[in-house]
């Protein structure tokens, strides 16, 4: 069987297909381009956020470290013009990363070296990595990837937390699908940390339906 069920595909009329990968179980994944489509996805979104936001080269090595290391926690939605097995570039994606513990850290405690904190026992989850490229629907298909990230945060009935460490650009974004946050942290010139409590998330994943 070359889709195992820890994979999904989602075809869509007007923002092409989606493809869901629980990286918890790739290396079982049999299919080789799609073992191959997180570390492809990982280097598609370094190159973009290097243009983009204007990062170092040790930031772009980091971000791939980080993302590899938290694989076995991580879920991962990409977006194509046709199928995943297809040779179509990324139009887009998003991933969320999963933590039952404070021994579990998420990309926004390692990236901030434990300068801020959560509660010790509450299970919680990030959402990173969210690309788009200029030539797509942006603002529509962003609201269908954020949606989708939503409804796999909330099919977890133990989150109760979900952070987005992000750009004050991609802030903005959040801000226009309805996004209040519980708490909002500015991190220098470039960053925000959002906090989102369960009902906030259910807020998110209601206005952001189509």
């Amino acid at each position: 069987m070359n889709a195992p069920a820890y994979t999904k595909q989602i075809q869509t009329l007007d923002l092409g297909n989606f493809t869901h990968i629980d990286l918890a179980y790739i290396d079982m994944v049999r299919d080789q381009y799609l073992r191959d489509v997180p570390e492809k996805y990982w280097n598609f979104v370094a190159e973009i956020y290097a243009k983009r936001l204007s990062l170092s080269p040790d930031e772009i090595s980091g971000f791939i470290r980080s993302s590899r290391e938290l694989t076995s926690r991580t879920k991962l939605i990409v977006n194509t013009t046709n199928g995943i097995r297809s040779k179509s570039e990324f139009n887009g994606g998003i991933s969320v990363v999963f933590s039952r513990h404070e021994n579990e850290p998420l990309p926004f405690e390692k990236s901030l070296n434990g300068q801020l904190s959560r509660p010790s026992s509450e299970a919680s989850a990030e959402i990173v990595r969210l690309t788009v490229v200029k030539e797509t629907d942006v603002k529509n298909l962003c609201r269908e990837l954020i949606h989708q990230a939503a409804e796999l945060i909330l099919h977890d009935i133990q989150i109760q937390t979900t952070y987005i460490y992000t750009s004050k650009l991609h802030y903005r974004l959040y801000r226009q699908f309805g996004v209040e946050p519980a708490s909002i942290k500015s991190l220098g010139a470039r960053d925000v940390l959002i906090t989102l409590k369960r009902s906030d998330m259910d807020h998110l994943y209601e206005l952001t339906y189509a």
